[in-house]
């Protein structure tokens, strides 16, 4: 099944080390993976909810989610630790808490505020509710959102019990980031992903979270070779 190739094959590698002030986090910034693979990063994300009041773990994810952009994560996560280390973590804990409960745009847009984001962007404030609770929010970003706009049509119509996935304005409008415009999408995936997750665990008879039904959309949208079943 190519679904669970995908998940298997899954892998986002990552070395916290590298992060300027890591040195100076002790019991932070230490994680490291050449291969990201899937047991790692649920390891990553078991340490975050276990440290989920400490202003470094919020940190952590930062950098994880921006490792890639090594322009950028230093940074920004510079920025928004010390933007949490004046304000603490029960106020971003409460929010992401709310948003897990019932997601919403409003809910987004105060993730954001708590984390003294001002743009418009969505990567890093989405990113915190699924590693909090990945058995209800997947993670969403740009690979997905193009994965989403060339499948959806093929995976709406082969199940017609599925939620209808929205297609992401991001596509349209030529843009480098989900932005706060992309959120009918990103609910969208939200209630998709749940639903697939659901279906997987009864095929395959193993627990199937919507957070490593992203992880395998992931995956599926890098590698060509991989084209994910509608049908299942």
């Amino acid at each position: 099944m190519e679904w669970k190739r995908a998940l298997n094959a899954y892998n986002y590698p990552f070395d916290l080390k590298k992060y300027t002030h890591s040195a100076a986090r002790p019991g932070f910034f230490a994680r490291s993976s050449i291969s990201g693979n899937v047991a790692d990063t649920m390891q990553f994300e078991a340490h975050f909810r276990e440290n989920k009041r400490q202003v470094y773990a919020w940190a952590e994810v930062v950098y994880w989610k921006l490792y890639s952009m090594p322009m950028v994560r230093n940074g920004t996560t510079e920025r928004i630790e010390s933007y949490l280390s004046c304000r603490g973590t029960e106020s971003i804990l409460q929010a992401c808490e709310k948003y897990i409960a019932s997601p919403s745009l409003a809910g987004l847009k105060a993730i954001m505020t708590t984390l003294g984001i001002k743009s418009r962007s969505i990567a890093v404030s989405a990113t915190f509710p699924a590693l909090l609770c990945p058995e209800k929010i997947p993670m969403v970003d740009t690979r997905v959102a193009r994965w989403v706009g060339s499948n959806m049509l093929d995976h709406t119509e082969a199940d017609p019990m599925a939620p209808k996935l929205v297609r992401p304005r991001y596509l349209d409008k030529q843009a480098n980031v989900l932005t706060l415009a992309d959120y009918p999408f990103v609910k969208s995936w939200y209630e998709w992903c749940q639903y697939k997750a659901q279906i997987l665990s009864a095929v395959t008879g193993i627990d199937w979270r919507p957070r490593d039904v992203e992880m395998a959309v992931f995956v599926a949208a890098n590698d060509m070779s991989i084209v994910l079943e509608s049908t299942i």
